[in-house]
């Protein structure tokens, strides 16, 4: 599912999919949108409605390649995930960190790249009502960083384009990798504000999202689950990608799952399938269009009588 201002950047790191109250309600989702449109490339998804038998080889990454720490309750969730899927029967091993650390400078220099865009151009992306003196400070330090790069602007393209490849060696032996969502749990309101110097915003930002660039470089399908609250009741998450290029399809992941439940610990589900762990495991073609009628046809199974949004 891919907009056409998506489709139209030269390194596509837009992700577009749906939020919704379980991942039954996900797979829901994709099976109606296949029904539209499926790639005759890809392996057909279908409806995803019992668990798989499939043992799955499961890649842990847990620290990013900012080279600091996973703070320790994000550890602490993720490494429970993983005991959560070997004590489930499948093989639960290390993986290596997917990227060099040069991948943040470039994926940086991106960002500030359509930053510089938008102050340069914004009167022809939006109208004569666009006040460039008017945007935050992030995207007035971005368009700055940018421009005392400008010249590195090639280089950084081809490699970003070819990030998917390294991402893919790297995971060519998982079935699937699990890691954290970001590299610390929720930060206190105003430690990401734009208000504050560029400097210290981006390397804040740089140290708390440093898991997700690598899928939205690469193109690899990925989902974040929510794992319930930790230490002071911060939510935690954890994030399961897969390789673009994998040739297997594997989304009937085993659906008994478990979501924590009073003081953390994790209790299996009596319905599974509202955590089905499979559905991402594909890759939808770039150019699909979510078409106005699918929000008639995804139900969510929290409510059926209810429709769901997308």
């Amino acid at each position: 599912m891919k907009s056409e201002a998506s489709q139209a950047l030269p390194v596509d790191l837009i992700g577009e999919g749906v939020l919704t109250r379980s991942v039954r309600d996900t797979a829901r989702f994709f099976a109606a949108a296949e029904g539209y449109y499926r790639n005759p490339k890809l392996p057909a998804i279908g409806e995803v409605t019992g668990p798989g038998k499939r043992r799955l080889k499961v890649g842990l990454v847990v620290d990013s390649i900012t080279g600091r720490a996973t703070d320790a309750d994000t550890r602490a969730a993720v490494e429970d995930a993983a005991r959560l899927l070997a004590d489930l029967g499948h093989h639960v091993e290390e993986a290596p960190i997917p990227l060099k650390p040069s991948f943040i400078d470039d994926f940086v220099t991106y960002y500030g790249m359509m930053a510089f865009m938008v102050r340069t151009f914004g009167h022809r992306l939006f109208g004569p009502g666009f006040e460039r003196a008017r945007l935050d400070d992030l995207t007035q330090g971005l368009a700055g960083h940018y421009r005392k790069r400008m010249l590195k602007t090639p280089a950084v393209l081809y490699r970003l384009r070819r990030s998917w490849r390294e991402y893919a060696r790297a995971f060519e032996n998982y079935d699937v990798v699990l890691s954290p969502v970001l590299a610390h749990t929720t930060p206190k309101l105003g430690y990401l504000s734009p208000t504050q110097p560029f400097e210290t915003l981006i390397e804040r930002l740089i140290h708390y999202a440093s898991f997700t660039p690598a899928n939205n470089a690469s193109g690899s399908p990925a989902i974040s689950l929510p794992l319930g609250p930790r230490r002071k009741g911060c939510p935690s998450a954890c994030n399961w990608r897969r390789c673009r290029a994998a040739s297997a399809p594997c989304w009937n992941w085993p659906t008994r799952w478990r979501r924590p439940g009073p003081g953390g610990a994790f209790r299996t589900l009596d319905r599974p399938l509202e955590t089905l762990l499979s559905v991402f495991i594909f890759t939808l073609p770039s150019r699909t269009r979510v078409p106005g009628r699918l929000q008639h046809r995804c139900q969510s199974d929290s409510d059926p009588k209810s429709q769901e949004v997308i």
